[in-house]
């Protein structure tokens, strides 16, 4: 037996998705089920750096290869499309050629297209498809119809979903003989070795990275706590933003502008992995502000795990699978949404009593450690997937 994980995401260097995909391979790969990384198209933009340079090859000991044998997309449209077009073939050739019956397919893709030509190819020859729920279908933007999700999840032999809310989308629209795990966030503890150093900026910070996107992360909503916040603050008090330009830019130079705080909030830009590891071991306080969304309710915040496992206190609101691990004021702070004067009073109280948030760091890393741990959910896995094995 043997499991190929699909994705269309670049690999082995890319975001949370990746991550996600490395912590499945080494947990199975730890537990005794061989797998391999698929990456079902090219991934890396013309004109753009370049993270992934090899098409094959293996990392982290996960082998790991591009269908196309290119990772960069090329500046022609045309051919992309075309490029596109054939790799779609390689994929169906390889789900009926190159696998075995015993073997299983994770599919972590989203394109239905994609979806329907798998599932079909490999059902021919009699390999079992997974589907990996991380979010909601589709993106998470807007609630799919009923015969949409039937007509696809009937066809899927099993499901991994990150949280209760999509556990239950999994069973309404299955099938009767499709199996389901439950699988949280999940933290590659490499990342966190000892002896990792901390990044030092001379004060006490604030650490945020990802998207600075309001729908998502509701950047604006905790800048706007910060600001009130730091006016209330003795001490002085940095909020470091790491991530890609936000689509809120001319909108969050306003607001700084407007309270005089620009020299208090310091853009990064995009950081590699073991810098933002660096710089979440080094921070006072991290928020995740998620707001009352459909992608937010289904969803699991990946860098949440890896947040508590730095041993940094985190702030977050009721909304969402977290909700199930984490209780306010033993593992972290937690607000209702949309609510930035909640937020400040939270990182007022963090920085007024840190004895009392040194503790609640080290309860959120010891279940971080416990539940999140890729190698002990691993073994879950494996035993989820052998039993797709006849």
């Amino acid at each position: 037996m043997k499991v190929y994980i699909m994705v269309r995401d670049g690999f082995p260097y890319g975001m949370a998705a990746t991550n996600r995909v490395i912590c499945y391979a080494k947990g199975l790969i730890a537990n005794g089920i061989p797998c391999e990384v698929i990456v079902v198209r090219r991934t890396e933009v013309y004109g753009k750096p370049i993270l992934n340079l090899h098409a094959q090859g293996s990392y982290q000991n996960i082998p790991f290869r591009y269908i196309g044998g290119h990772t960069q997309r090329s500046k022609s449209r045309f051919c992309r499309v075309i490029s596109d077009w054939l790799d779609v073939f390689r994929i169906w050739k390889f789900c009926q050629t190159g696998t075995e019956s015993s073997d299983v397919i994770l599919n972590y893709l989203r394109e239905d297209r994609l979806n329907w030509f798998i599932l079909n190819a490999a059902h021919r020859n009699k390999v079992k498809v997974i589907r990996e729920l991380c979010e909601y279908p589709y993106g998470g933007k807007r609630e799919c119809s009923d015969k949409t999700l039937k007509r696809i999840f009937k066809k899927f032999d099993g499901f991994i979903v990150i949280s209760e809310a999509l556990k239950k989308v999994a069973e309404k629209y299955k099938s009767e003989k499709a199996r389901i795990i439950k699988v949280p966030i999940l933290v590659n503890e490499s990342r966190f070795e000892e002896g990792t150093e901390k990044v030092d900026v001379g004060v006490p910070y604030l650490f945020h990275a990802g998207t600075l996107t309001e729908y998502k992360d509701a950047v604006i909503s905790t800048l706007k706590a910060f600001i009130i916040a730091v006016n209330e603050i003795k001490i002085p008090v940095k909020y470091l933003l790491a991530g890609p330009v936000s689509p809120h830019k001319k909108e969050i130079e306003g607001l700084l502008y407007e309270h005089k705080i620009e020299n208090r909030v310091i853009f990064l830009g995009n950081l590699k992995p073991s810098e933002v590891i660096k710089y979440q071991k080094g921070a006072f306080l991290t928020v995740v502000n998620k707001n009352d969304n459909i992608q937010n309710r289904y969803g699991f915040s990946t860098k949440l795990g890896e947040i508590l496992w730095s041993g940094t206190p985190v702030i977050t609101t009721t909304v969402g699978e977290a909700n199930y691990y984490l209780k306010d004021g033993e593992s972290a702070y937690i607000v209702e949404p949309h609510n930035p004067r909640l937020i400040a009073e939270k990182i007022i109280q963090a920085f007024s009593n840190p004895e009392e948030s040194r503790k609640i760091a080290e309860a959120g890393k010891k279940i971080a450690q416990d539940s999140f741990n890729c190698l002990s959910q691993g073994k879950r896995l494996a035993s989820f997937f052998s039993s797709f094995s006849f």
